[in-house]
């Protein structure tokens, strides 16, 4: 669980700005070729031609050097046609974690709560697709002070952490219960408290009403919200080694 001056004791370390931009420009891209999997508005040589450029423009571009591991085994596998509609939903998860970074860095005035969606429509249109020119993208790239950072870092490892617990207070019983509830309603406490998230009932607060009383559809984009959030900044805060390792439970 984290306490209001938790993010105090991490040793967090800011990416630097240019790596933050790179791996905006991975991330968008990485999208925009999930999204070519569901366009009905092109023809199919227009939207083959479009993911034969954004694969070759991620290996070679001025980004590429950002792919971690795991993406560059994707961009192997979108080249070869063998991806699920499972793994392109995955990816289009990540407009989450692209919202979270886009928000880091003044792209967006504001993270909507996590139970709705980012709209990053415009924020993708304003990142440079990865063939283009980078250098003065990188180099005017600009983050929120640490603080701020920080602070939602937290905020979206309360929600994961909220959401996590709820199948641990279904399944349990008698005194577990009465202490899962207890430690629920002092973390709900200290994050009104520190105004990272609004309280309601010793719950966490979901449209004015208690995360327990939520229904599970909500609960569950709450879950993935939260997840791609906190992976995204818990990187951008110095954690993990690449986009592959970032730990969640610090």
């Amino acid at each position: 669980m984290a306490g209001e001056n938790d993010d105090l004791m991490l040793d967090i370390e800011l990416r630097s700005a240019e790596e933050a931009a790179a791996r905006l420009v991975i991330l968008s891209g990485i999208i925009q070729l999930a999204l070519t999997f569901d366009d009905d508005d092109c023809g199919r040589t227009v939207v083959e031609l479009e993911r034969t450029d954004l694969l070759d423009a991620l290996r070679i571009g001025q980004a590429s050097a950002q792919l971690s591991p795991s993406e560059r085994s994707l961009l192997a596998s979108i080249e070869s046609q063998s991806v699920d509609e499972e793994t392109v939903l995955g990816i289009l998860w990540q407009m989450e974690a692209l919202a979270a970074l886009g928000w880091a860095a003044t792209k967006l005035p504001n993270l909507p709560d996590p139970w709705q969606q980012a709209e990053v429509a415009e924020l993708m249109a304003s990142i440079p697709a990865p063939w283009d020119e980078l250098d003065h993208f990188f180099a005017s790239h600009r983050l929120r002070p640490e603080v701020e950072i920080a602070a939602a870092r937290e905020t979206a490892e309360l929600w994961a952490w909220r959401s996590a617990l709820e199948s641990d207070l279904q399944s349990a019983g008698g005194r577990e219960r009465s202490e899962l509830l207890t430690i629920l309603r002092e973390a709900t406490t200290e994050a009104a408290h520190a105004g990272l998230i609004r309280s309601s009932e010793g719950d966490f607060s979901v449209r004015s009403h208690p995360f327990s009383q939520t229904d599970s559809e909500t609960q569950a984009t709450i879950a993935e919200v939260s997840t791609q959030r906190l992976w995204a900044l818990n990187w951008l805060c110095g954690f993990g080694s690449s986009w592959d390792d970032v730990p969640l439970d610090l």
